[in-house]
């Protein structure tokens, strides 16, 4: 009798390989389908606008101000990953497909860098929009007394003081896009390692990838690491006696890594430095006095500062002017608790001057016009929020603005629908629209 013949290594591979090419129409059919999702659906998800989806989340940064090329994004270089890895399947290139599936890994892994580590102006405006999407549902809950609920999905308080902590944070902030591009790379690579006819060569490529990630980890954490020694140096300075040695390595520390670039607190500390030297003309100075008003609650003075100091700085001025137009924010909702509705209005118009993009202090003024009587700016401004707002409870609470505004003009049909959608978007906690749907 004849003995039976295995299958070696490499006709395994082959195998693996036709079974591949059997099912080409599939493969393709997928990596379509995971192209246009990595280009269309959300990568990072802003708490409330609706920002970024993969096709504008540039990796050259977000320090633009706004969403980048949208040939020079994730969402394409994933999306040439894909249709690339369907290509390898057809043409058997079994070597080429673990090395697309790793470049699409590693691509996810520059996306979560970026959020949480790199770009620190994108990461600002996220913690930013967290910040006043809290303030949101406080106000909510204080001033509109039938929202009685909570959405589970708001953080209370966002930690941002050491690298894992900041990680944890921007995994959260990341979108659907994001994880079909993880998961796509991760299935992709052990497909391709099942084919590969040896250990040996398994081994190599997974050692490669786990080369290459860490090495990106590596490299986005070196400014980081480096401005943190200076911030360490700047402290035990100061600690010592030596004001200017802690000046330079506080000025070291902001210079070396861009969230410290964005950080008043190191301004403050710095400007503290120059009160007890009696050098009162330094930005740095501005920015400590400043925010020592602030803390007094004496916000008038406080805001009036910042806005002179905004402009005489350059590089950090739009930092400057949305903290003026935070505090403005803060100043108008105090004074809207103390029924001064007139004073709040004037304080939330003046923030959206400072910064357009201050969502909290627009939320707040739909409000403040209805109670101050201004019920058709009320309606305009309801609207033109609604476009560029993406949380439900927000723009449920705006729709029943919008419904409240249009009941004061006389014009119930408008507040009915108002209402109805408000309905719709949040059934569950915006009960206040169901109330005055029982109205005329």
């Amino acid at each position: 009798m004849g003995k039976l013949a295995f299958p070696g290594p490499r006709d395994r591979s082959e195998e693996h390989i036709a079974k591949g090419r059997d099912s080409r129409p599939l493969v393709w059919l997928v990596a379509l389908a995971c192209s246009l999702a990595v280009l269309l659906v959300k990568w990072v998800n802003f708490p409330l606008t609706n920002q970024l989806r993969g096709v504008r989340f540039s990796f050259l940064g977000y320090a633009t101000g706004g969403p980048g090329s949208r040939f020079l994004s994730y969402g394409a270089l994933a999306a040439v990953l894909f249709i690339a890895a369907a290509f390898s399947v057809e043409r058997r290139k079994t070597k080429a497909l673990a090395a697309l599936g790793s470049a699409l890994v590693v691509v996810a892994f520059a996306a979560l860098m970026q959020v949480a580590l790199v770009d620190s102006e994108l990461f600002k405006n996220l913690a930013d929009e967290t910040g006043q999407l809290q303030w949101a549902m406080l106000f909510s809950q204080r001033y509109l007394l039938a929202n009685l609920g909570n959405e589970p999905s708001i953080w209370l308080q966002l930690s941002l003081e050491t690298v894992w902590s900041r990680l944890i944070t921007g995994w959260g902030y990341l979108g659907f896009g994001w994880y079909l591009a993880l998961t796509g790379g991760i299935v992709i690579v052990s497909y391709a390692l099942a084919c590969l006819a040896s250990a040996r060569e398994r081994l190599f490529f997974a050692g490669v990838l786990a080369a290459a990630l860490v090495a990106l980890v590596s490299i986005c954490l070196l400014p980081y690491s480096l401005s943190e020694r200076a911030l360490d140096r700047a402290i035990a300075a100061e600690s010592a006696g030596r004001p200017e040695e802690a000046i330079r390595q506080y000025r070291r520390a902001i210079r070396l890594y861009g969230w410290n670039r964005v950080n008043l607190d190191l301004y403050a500390r710095i400007g503290a430095i120059d009160s007890s030297l009696g050098r009162t003309s330094t930005l740095e100075y501005g920015v400590y006095r400043a925010e020592l008003e602030a803390s007094e609650s004496d916000f008038p003075s406080a805001i009036a500062h910042f806005e002179e100091l905004a402009g005489r700085a350059t590089a950090i001025a739009p930092v400057l002017r949305r903290r003026a137009a935070g505090l403005l924010a803060n100043y108008g909702a105090g004074l809207y608790q103390e029924a001064a509705f007139g004073a709040a209005v004037d304080a939330w118009r003046h923030a959206l001057k400072c910064d357009p993009t201050m969502w909290i202090a627009a939320y707040y003024l739909t409000r403040g016009c209805f109670a101050a009587g201004c019920y058709q700016e009320s309606v305009d401004l309801s609207k033109e929020l609604l476009k560029q707002l993406g949380d439900p409870i927000l723009s449920a609470n705006l729709y029943s603005n919008l419904g409240d505004a249009y009941t004061k003009l006389g014009k119930f049909d408008d507040a009915h629908r108002a209402y109805r959608y408000a309905w719709y978007i949040d059934y569950r906690l915006d009960f206040r629209s169901v109330s005055a749907l029982v109205g005329p």
